[in-house]
């Protein structure tokens, strides 16, 4: 059984008035959303925090291991061919009813993801991680329904457009806090609360930073569950697995890798 940290620091950010939950304890993230209503709103990370992958050197923990695996393919994206083909599981299995409840409750309540939009050779934008999500039991497309699909402005100097597709914000590598209240210009919605959930403190401290701005109070779950867990790393047959995919376009999970290496001694 893995250990799991089951307390929690409450601070305040310096920078705002909004607060940030440090918390591997799903009940927490639970016991906030309980406390909202429906002018409020809710946003939840997708990878780390609804959903992370099986195999080891794709987890959290190993992130700076599979950077440099894959640092010698340079002429392709092998980060994004993996990551489309690998498998993945729930962070918490709760996390589904969660959402379904919030959903019952009449509170917007949205996946906000830092990754693209649009990717190569999936169309159209913004399908893939809606599938993705319904694949695992989240349908979020409830949520502004009359706005199912935004374009938002992206920055000069970025190569994505930020994007809202059934449900999904999709920041495309902007920074969060200017997408999300970008979002909200646009929709000419001011929630009388903001919960946001990741994995990724930078991403907390972005979406309060900007939400402060705008005088919308916030509480920013900093969810780090995903990074906790116990990963079984062994770095040859994560090389193994990685020079595979980038010679035949098949990623081996661990068992079957580990089987093939035994075999080959």
């Amino acid at each position: 059984m893995r250990l799991i940290c089951v307390f929690a620091i409450l601070i305040m950010n310096s920078l705002s008035a909004g607060e940030i939950l440090v918390t591997s304890d799903f009940s927490l993230v639970e016991k906030e959303v309980h406390k909202l209503d429906k002018d409020s709103l809710v946003l939840f990370d997708v990878d780390g925090t609804l959903i992370v992958p099986v195999d080891a050197i794709l987890q959290p923990k190993a992130k700076s291991h599979f950077n440099k695996l894959v640092a010698p393919y340079t002429d392709r994206d092998l980060f994004r061919d993996i990551r489309l083909k690998a498998p993945y599981r729930l962070v918490d299995d709760r996390s589904v009813s969660l959402v379904q409840k919030l959903q019952q409750r009449k509170i917007p309540t949205l996946a906000f993801t830092a990754a693209p939009a649009k990717i190569r050779g999936v169309e159209p934008a913004g399908i893939w991680r809606v599938d993705e999500l319904k694949q695992h039991g989240f349908d979020f497309s409830s949520a502004f329904p009359n706005s199912n699909f935004l374009e938002i402005p992206k920055d000069l100097h970025q190569e994505h457009f930020p994007m809202f597709k059934s449900g999904v914000l999709y920041s495309s590598f902007h920074h969060k806090g200017d997408i999300l209240t970008r979002f909200l210009k646009q929709l000419e919605f001011t929630p009388k609360k903001v919960v946001f959930v990741d994995d990724e403190l930078g991403f907390v401290q972005s979406v309060i930073a900007a939400l402060d701005k705008l005088g919308i109070p916030c509480m920013g779950i900093h969810y780090t569950a995903a990074h906790e867990a116990p990963c079984d790393l062994n770095l040859d047959r994560a090389s193994f697995q990685v020079d595979y995919f980038a010679k035949h376009e098949v990623w081996l999970g661990d068992g079957e890798s580990k089987q093939l290496l035994e075999a080959c001694k």
